[in-house]
């Protein structure tokens, strides 16, 4: 692992408190955003450095779905995984596509989520 850098999106304090800890103690340099609108102000800001974006859909001020298509219009080669409870219509189908790159259902597996993480980075951009 090269430091590379994930964006980790997640309302959840405690969540993305401990999450932030797992990637950074496998040699990810995190981000953290609470809500959509700081997550796409985040991606702007460091666009050029993530690798990754990881997002919950139920978010504050923002949704999950809308800050991924925002982030996706101004970064057409942005590789993102969704984690949530739920699978929406538009999640699947992006999905099927290839727009988003996998889906992990809560509660998920954090191996399986470290492992699907690693290759996501490693995948060559679309």
């Amino acid at each position: 692992m090269g430091g590379e850098m994930i964006l980790f999106v997640e309302d959840e304090a405690q969540q993305l408190k401990y999450m932030r800890r797992l990637l950074e103690g496998e040699g990810y340099r995190v981000l953290g955003a609470r809500d959509g609108v700081e997550a796409v102000a985040l991606h702007r800001r460091h666009s050029n450095e993530i690798d990754l974006v990881v997002l919950d859909l139920r978010l504050p001020k923002l949704g999950g779905w809308d800050a991924f298509q925002e982030m996706k219009r101004e970064d057409p080669q942005l590789k993102a995984l969704v984690a949530s409870a739920y699978v929406t219509p538009e999640v699947k189908s992006a999905i099927e596509t290839g727009e988003l790159l996998g889906l992990f259902v809560k509660p998920y597996s954090v191996d399986l989520f470290l492992a699907r993480i690693s290759d996501v980075i490693r995948k060559p951009a679309i």
